[in-house]
């Protein structure tokens, strides 16, 4: 017959162990809703406004894509490739170079464009490389050629056009 005091230990090392399960699952519920919370913020972190200006300019791209002669450049904006950030820098130039809008429509294409292959394809980070087994790493707004455009065109914008501050 075991002792009173082998059976109190034996109770208190089940109370505990169901303390530390009860805790963990608390904790578990805990950091579950703390990411349900976060993806809902991340998804509506922009203004109505915004997430439907960003959803026309990912509108009119898909439709600039589509409509170029290149087979692999129709689908540009659909399956990440080497051709993406081509066709990106390619609508921004004809929005801004061929139909006159400023760096501002620049910024927002752009915007919404790196939120689009971030939430569509995970493309993830400040970079835009092929790795050696030939997956594209990063998003194509990070594209050298194309942050190099970008660069340009806003600087260009900025020496031309007056700033709303100094009105």
């Amino acid at each position: 017959m075991p002792s009173s005091s082998s059976s109190q230990a034996s109770s208190s090392q089940a109370s505990s162990s169901k303390a530390v399960i009860t805790r963990h699952a608390a904790d578990a519920s805990m950091v579950k809703e703390a990411l349900n919370a976060a993806a809902k913020s991340t998804e509506t972190h922009c203004s109505k406004g915004t997430s439907r200006s960003y959803q026309g300019h990912v509108k009119r791209a898909l439709e600039y894509a589509a409509a170029t002669a290149d087979p692999e450049y129709r689908t540009a904006f659909t399956t990440i490739s080497a051709h993406t950030p081509t066709v990106l820098l390619a609508f921004i130039a004809s929005k801004c170079e061929q139909s006159g809008y400023t760096f501002k429509t620049a910024e927002g294409i752009r915007s919404a464009l790196k939120q689009y292959f971030e939430t569509t394809f995970n493309c993830q980070g400040d970079t835009w490389y092929c790795d050696d087994l030939n997956n594209w790493i990063g998003n194509p707004v990070f594209d050298p050629t194309f942050v190099k455009y970008y660069k340009s065109l806003k600087n260009r914008d900025g020496r031309s056009g007056v700033s709303k501050q100094s009105l």
